[in-house]
């Protein structure tokens, strides 16, 4: 994670060279008989040497380098919340991506992580054709085979999102067959939170094909964790009851969706969709 926020990894780095030339320098200070550590002693009259002091110099290292490590992961890994915050919580999409565009760019297994994060924060801010464009980096990656079966099930599933979103129905259906074919290989503790994406995705595709039941069933007892999939949640409970003839239940639906949606573009939607409805 430290790789994602440069500042903590090159802290790491540095921190870890000037270690590294202290132990180096304590190894290479010899043992004078009178007790006296010195590295400039001819070696005739060195009775302890350097090298014995090697498990004191890795000892040395490895209590000061391990927490460290430890201290800067966790520095990153809240700040890796604190902006993800900002769209899942704030559901502010524009604050978000003006603060994690800078995490782009980074070694292939971040890289994964970070464009689908901020793909999938483009289609929440309503601009499809980016976030088209931006989950297609990753699915034209020659790296994308290489990379976990969890993450590549991600960027499926995101994938068809985004792409249900900019109207393009056959791109959507080759992200679920995607899916399918690498979710056998997905390993068992990674499993839980793939297939809980993968069940929202297969009720908002029952939507789309008319199949309400089991999608109504399933977002009314589906609970969410932040305010930006309250939204969604709303929001698909509110297409159900569009195509059930339930406008009173649909406009409550929306209601919630303004209330949690933020700057979001399903918000705004909700507020058009409201308005209809008002107007029938």
């Amino acid at each position: 994670m430290t790789k994602l926020y440069k500042k903590y990894d090159i802290a790491l780095s540095l921190t870890g060279i000037v270690w590294c030339v202290f132990c180096v320098l304590l190894i290479a200070t010899g043992e004078t008989a009178d007790g006296t550590v010195t590295g400039l002693t001819p070696i005739s009259v060195v009775t302890t040497p350097g090298w014995a002091r090697f498990p004191l110099a890795v000892s040395v290292y490895l209590a000061l380098m391990v927490p460290l490590s430890v201290i800067l992961r966790r520095a990153a890994e809240r700040e890796h919340r604190r902006t993800l915050s900002l769209l899942l919580d704030s559901c502010d999409p524009d604050s978000f991506l003006k603060e994690y565009e800078k995490l782009l760019h980074n070694s292939i297994h971040m890289r994964f992580m970070t464009y689908r994060e901020y793909a999938f924060g483009l289609y929440c801010a309503g601009k499809y054709s980016d976030a088209v464009r931006n989950i297609g980096y990753l699915l034209d990656d020659p790296e994308f085979t290489r990379v976990t079966g969890a993450r590549r099930c991600f960027v499926y599933l995101y994938a068809y999102i985004i792409y249900c979103a900019a109207g393009d129905e056959v791109k959507a259906q080759e992200m679920l067959s995607g899916y399918a074919s690498v979710m056998n290989t997905v390993r068992k503790k990674e499993r839980g939170e793939v297939e809980r994406l993968a069940e929202t995705v297969k009720n908002r595709e029952n939507i789309r094909r008319g199949y309400i039941a089991d999608a109504e069933r399933f977002f009314s007892e589906q609970k969410c964790t932040c305010r930006l999939w309250e939204a969604f949640r709303q929001n698909d409970l509110a297409a159900v009851y569009t195509l059930a003839g339930r406008p009173e239940e649909a406009a409550e639906c929306y209601n919630a969706v303004i209330a949690a949606g933020g700057k979001t573009a399903v918000a705004a939607r909700a507020r058009r969709l409201k308005a209809e409805l008002a107007n029938d």
